[in-house]
């Protein structure tokens, strides 16, 4: 994958989690919230070591521009 696209595909990760966190209950389910970021987190977790350690290192420098 090209490294413009691991940036966006981070930067979305990043994004959906934030959003599957800290939605109140009045925009979704929580217990549906959790239920994304648990697939999100099995999915991601498929990954092999090198996948694993470039998005981890993507989505540390797409953090510092979420308040």
């Amino acid at each position: 994958m090209s490294q413009e696209i691991n940036k966006h595909v981070a930067r979305a990760i990043v994004e959906l989690a934030i959003f599957l966190e800290f939605s109140g209950g009045d925009a979704l389910n929580p217990d549906a919230a959790m239920q994304g970021l648990e697939q999100l987190a099995s999915t991601l977790q498929m990954m092999d070591l090198e996948s694993k350690s470039s998005l981890c290192s993507r989505c540390k420098r797409a953090g510092p521009g979420y308040p």
